[in-house]
């Protein structure tokens, strides 16, 4: 089971720690040039800027950064599910029961935490 499902396992969930981090780079990135800083929403884009240096910084920063780890933790349990483990399914190794909670286990403890690490500078 375990030569069947590690490389797919592996490619899928950087996938998934690419979506997560994408969306943790679209405010300093792309939404950062094209507001005003004078408005409100440019006030947050600001404050969602400094995601890259502290998440802890301000209540936007956490805020999205706890929605980016969820957000990839769910794609990690997707693509593990309906990808990585379908062969050993269909092989009938597991049950899809059991698939499900190896599926929700890796999605839980592979989450990317390290999101929340300051960045040192």
């Amino acid at each position: 089971i375990y030569k069947m499902t590690i490389f797919k396992t592996w490619i899928f969930g950087f996938l998934a720690d690419f979506i997560g981090a994408a969306l943790l780079l679209i405010a300093p990135f792309c939404l950062s040039e094209r507001v005003n800083d004078d408005s409100t929403f440019g006030i947050i884009v600001d404050k969602l800027s400094q995601i890259m240096i502290n998440p802890f910084d301000n209540i936007y920063s956490i805020v999205i950064t706890i929605i980016a780890v969820i957000i990839t933790a769910y794609f990690i349990y997707l693509f593990n599910y309906k990808f990585a483990l379908k062969k050993v399914f269909t092989e009938e190794y597991l049950e899809d029961k059991d698939m499900k909670k190896i599926a929700l286990s890796m999605a839980v403890f592979t989450a990317p935490y390290v999101f929340f690490l300051p960045a040192i500078y």
